[in-house]
């Protein structure tokens, strides 16, 4: 039996499903309670992206989609929810075409859905998560970070429940910058003087 070396655990919001994302790419779904390995693919494999997973996370239920995953090389992937062929629950996934070049080592889904990744060449990806495409990019200033001084981006979230318009920025060097989304301006957020 190959052992298989896990990379990241995610459970969803109802604590019924774990996810797991093995190296190169490969994934798997069990029952939290049983242990039980519940979806794979439709010939009952594991499903395998072809890109290493950096980050996963559960949509809410009101997307056709039911999980993200930001993936090594530029790449971004869309799980489908649970669908049933000849008695079987299987998964699908869409890889999808975004403006990151580089790796995509975070990504974050607020309560309505709204999915943003970022990726190590300082571009910030706003996705329609009912269809899986792109709808917005926003490539960080210089003044931000800048990739000549080594500076990129390590983290970003949805600091407020009820705030879609407000996203956190956390960059490799510690500096922290709140973006207005549909302004596009950014705002220091440093206790550093």
């Amino acid at each position: 039996m190959e052992r298989k070396k896990a990379q990241i655990v995610r459970s969803d919001v109802d604590i019924k499903f774990l996810l797991v994302a093995f190296e190169a790419g490969e994934i798997q779904v069990n029952n939290l309670y049983t242990g039980a390995l519940i979806y794979n693919n439709a010939n009952v494999k594991p499903i395998k992206i072809e890109n290493e997973i950096t980050q996963m996370k559960f949509f809410n239920s009101q997307t056709k989609f039911w999980i993200a995953a930001s993936c090594w090389e530029g790449r971004v992937a869309f799980i489908s929810r649970p669908q049933v062929s000849q008695g079987r629950n299987f998964l699908m996934y869409k890889k999808c075409r975004c403006s990151h070049q580089r790796d995509v080592i975070a990504l974050d889904i607020n309560f309505e859905n709204q999915l943003v990744t970022a990726s190590m060449d300082n571009v910030i990806c706003f996705w329609n998560s009912f269809n899986g495409v792109e709808s917005k990019k926003v490539q960080l200033p210089e003044e931000v970070a800048s990739l000549e001084r080594g500076q990129s981006i390590q983290y970003v979230r949805f600091p407020f429940p009820n705030k879609k318009d407000i996203l956190l920025i956390v960059i490799n060097n510690g500096d922290c910058f709140i973006l207005e989304t549909q302004t596009e301006k950014f705002m220091v957020f440093n206790n550093q003087q």
